[in-house]
């Protein structure tokens, strides 16, 4: 196991992972624990695919525990590689916000370093070199000729293989969608997935956060993906929208936040809601080049 810890004013953040070296597939259980006064606040960045060179497979959040004057909550990530060496947990951002202070204090958990190994030992031999073919006194050597002839098959044949899956896989590619486009279709699956009836709430808030911010970092060209909701919010000050959109999407992310971090429960109502109002944000910030192009329809 190796963990790491940071002691910081009244706040105490310890990281650890259950094992600092595994085989290529191996899942690593990574823990944040914070403890901090009770009348603070905290926020971690939204997890969404990697941390680092690690896929994130689950992740979960635990509901803060009193302890005397203090509170501890905990954050779990199941992660796995596939990729052989020596690779860092990235340190993770922690927000912090004391009573009802406006200001926010920002802190790093500790780096921790895992150890990818191959799945085979290190100590099985390589395959032996095959054989010298056996000299023939006299004669001709129709044996190296057979050989030769099947191997020139044998490779031809691959080759021909490889290039009718290129050209198939040429063909199956497609160009992206524009921004608005892709948006609206990734929403209608969301819509027919029915997340909420299969108590998945926390799936359904972080895959409509992201398809969001995939828009908007699309739309207007920004990198809204990796930050956390504050950075998300502080770059929607920037965007060239009104007013009301930019509070329609502080309105989303408070919405979505207290079931993505504090597991709330999501009604199918309020998901509807979500949806409309996904919907109407995408359809009023459209480029009017694509609303040009759907004009022209017949």
């Amino acid at each position: 196991m190796s963990a790491a810890n940071a002691m910081t004013g009244n706040v105490d953040i310890s990281s650890q992972v259950d094992r600092s070296e595994i085989t290529i597939g191996d899942r690593i259980q990574y823990e944040i624990k914070v403890v901090f006064p009770k009348d603070g606040k905290l926020e971690l960045p939204s997890v969404l695919g990697n941390l680092g060179s690690f896929e994130v497979k689950d992740y979960q959040v635990s509901e803060p525990k009193a302890a005397d004057n203090l509170l501890i909550q905990t954050w779990h990530f199941n992660l796995s590689t596939f990729t052989v060496g020596k690779y860092t947990l990235p340190p993770q951002q922690i927000v912090y916000r004391h009573g009802s202070d406006t200001t926010s204090t920002i802190y790093f958990t500790q780096p921790i370093e895992i150890n990818v190994v191959r799945t085979s030992p290190e100590t099985i031999k390589d395959i032996a070199d095959i054989a010298a073919l056996a000299e023939f006194k006299s004669g001709v050597p129709w044996v190296a000729y057979g050989i030769g002839a099947v191997a020139l098959v044998a490779l031809l044949f691959f080759v021909w293989k490889w290039l009718r899956k290129k050209q198939v896989e040429s063909k199956q590619e497609k160009p992206p969608l524009p921004p608005f486009e892709e948006a609206l279709e990734k929403l209608l699956e969301f819509k027919n997935a029915g997340l909420i009836r299969q108590n998945k709430a926390r799936e359904f808030c972080f895959g409509l956060s992201e398809l969001l911010r995939r828009y908007i970092s699309r739309r207007f060209e920004i990198d809204a993906l990796e930050s956390t909701t504050s950075e998300f919010l502080k770059l929607v000050k920037n965007l060239p929208i009104t007013a009301a959109q930019k509070q329609t999407l502080m309105q989303f992310c408070e919405q979505t936040d207290i079931v993505k971090y504090a597991d709330a429960n999501l009604l199918e109502s309020d998901a509807d809601n979500l949806c409309v109002l996904t919907e109407e944000f995408l359809r009023q910030t459209k480029p009017r080049v694509e609303v040009e192009k759907q004009v022209e329809k017949p």
